[in-house]
């Protein structure tokens, strides 16, 4: 698995490199626009535009709250 080292913030562009996946199934549903993407940076989820790879969203410590 590859390690990267990418800054990300709001309305910052994610590389073509880091790898993006569709949001759950379940959640599709339950959204407005389910064309986002999102990819996992240490505990943080980041939401990401598919067309522009434009940062949305930073959703803190999600990881941090599984059990």
């Amino acid at each position: 698995m590859a390690t990267y080292s990418v800054n990300v913030s709001v309305g910052g562009t994610v590389p073509n490199s880091v790898a993006l996946f569709p949001p759950p199934y379940d959640l599709i549903s339950k959204v407005s626009d389910p064309s986002f993407r999102y990819f996992v940076w240490g505990q943080n989820v980041v939401i990401v535009d598919a067309e522009t790879n434009v940062v949305n969203a930073i959703i803190p410590d999600v990881l941090a709250h599984q059990a």
